[in-house]
C-alpha cells in the first residue's frame, strides 16, 4: 500500500456521517443475534436503504469506531482512498469501559469490522463492501507496562476506502464531546436514537 500522506500530529476525523446514523448498519443492541444462521440486517426508510449480510455488528461496535475516530494518536492517507489510525488499545478499552487485562476483546469486534459486508444506498450513490481492511500491532511505543496490558505498541487500523466513501459523499456528524457520554447511556436502543438525533439541525417527528 503507498503511502500518500502522513499527519506527524493528531488530527480530529469526523466521527460519522448523516447517512450513517439514519441508515445505520449496526444493530440497536449490545449482542448479535443467538441463531447459527445470523440473519441479514435491513433498514430502509425515507434516507435510504442499508443491508447488511449476517450481520454481527452491534452498537458496542459504533462505540469502538466512535473512539478510534475521536481519540487516534496519528492519521494516514492513502492514494486508494484507504484511511489509517494510530490507536493505544489500553486508551480505546479504557474509553469502551472493557475491564480486561490483554487486547483479546477488541480484535474479537476488529475481526468482525472486517468480514460483514454492507451494502448503502440512497437517491444519490451506492457504498458497498466492509470497514476495516487489516489491522496490526506497529512499531511505535504505546506507553503502558507491558505485562499489565498486552503488548505495548500503538495499534494500527487500515479502514477501506469503499466505507471512508460515506466521508467523501455524505454530511459529517462530529460530537467529540458527547462520546463518552453516548457510550455511558445503558441502552443500546437510546445510543442509536441519540446518533440519529444527532445527524438532524432539527427534529420534528415523534419517538
Amino acid at each position: 500500500m503507498k503511502q500518500k500522506q502522513k499527519n506527524a500530529q493528531p488530527k480530529k476525523h469526523p466521527i460519522t456521517t448523516v447517512t450513517q446514523c439514519r441508515v445505520p448498519i449496526f444493530w440497536p443492541t449490545n449482542k448479535p443475534p443467538r441463531s447459527k444462521n445470523i440473519p441479514d440486517l435491513v433498514i430502509e426508510n425515507d434516507w435510504g436503504k442499508g443491508t447488511i449480510k449476517q450481520c454481527r455488528l452491534t452498537q458496542v461496535h459504533r462505540n469502538l469506531l466512535d473512539v478510534i475516530f475521536a481519540y487516534h494518536k496519528v492519521l494516514y492517507r492513502y492514494e486508494d482512498g484507504c484511511v489509517g489510525f494510530l490507536v493505544n488499545l489500553y486508551e480505546v478499552q479504557k474509553c469502551l469501559q472493557i475491564e480486561v487485562h490483554n487486547h483479546s476483546w477488541i480484535l474479537s469486534k476488529l475481526k468482525d469490522l472486517m468480514k460483514t459486508i454492507f451494502v448503502t444506498e440512497t437517491d444519490d450513490w451506492v457504498i458497498t463492501g466492509v470497514i476495516l481492511r487489516k489491522h496490526s500491532y506497529s512499531k511505535k511505543d504505546a506507553g503502558h507496562t507491558p505485562d499489565k496490558f498486552g503488548l505495548n505498541k500503538l495499534y494500527y487500523l487500515v479502514f477501506e476506502a469503499e466505507f471512508m466513501k460515506f466521508f467523501d459523499l455524505d454530511m459529517h456528524v462530529s460530537y467529540f464531546q458527547l462520546v463518552d457520554k453516548i457510550i455511558n447511556l445503558k441502552s443500546p436502543v437510546c445510543q442509536a436514537l441519540v446518533r440519529f438525533c444527532l445527524s438532524h439541525r432539527c427534529l420534528n417527528m415523534d419517538l
